[in-house]
């Protein structure tokens, strides 16, 4: 991350991949077995202040403080180029700072957090997301 701040590392499902995510708002997606990189993505104009692969780790979910969420899908190439990620989609729910991001169990759904105490549950199946907000006096 060009020696900026780290502000967050996960494992993947089986923890062959890693991620991690940086200040100046890029993601490193790792394999593990010989600590390779793999991707560098950048998910936001500034910090990426979260970020999580879905439960089968071909996703991965970021959370901006830049106010956006993106959310990228892997491909598997060739085994010798291993994982290409593509940006499907940069959500933008509210205004506010956001500060973390979570996938449930079975990865259809995404959850953002704001500055401000909002939550965003995000329907991420085949068809284009949708959110659902929950202020701070429903949670």
């Amino acid at each position: 991350h060009g020696g900026a701040p780290i502000s967050c590392v996960r494992f993947g499902a089986r923890s062959a991949l890693a991620l991690s995510a940086g200040w100046e708002g890029s993601v490193r997606v790792w394999q593990v077995d010989g600590w390779q990189l793999c991707a560098e993505l950048q998910a936001h104009e500034c910090c990426c202040a979260d970020a999580a692969f879905s439960p089968d780790a071909t996703r991965i979910a970021t959370a901006g403080r830049d106010g956006h969420c993106t959310l990228w899908t892997a491909h598997t190439a060739a085994a010798s180029s291993g994982w290409r990620w593509q940006l499907a989609v940069r959500l933008q729910g509210h205004p506010h700072l956001t500060r973390c991001i979570a996938f449930s169990d079975d990865g259809h759904w995404l959850a953002s957090g704001y500055e401000d105490g909002h939550v965003f549950i995000w329907g991420i199946g085949p068809h284009t997301p949708h959110a659902s907000e929950l202020n701070r006096s429903q949670l």
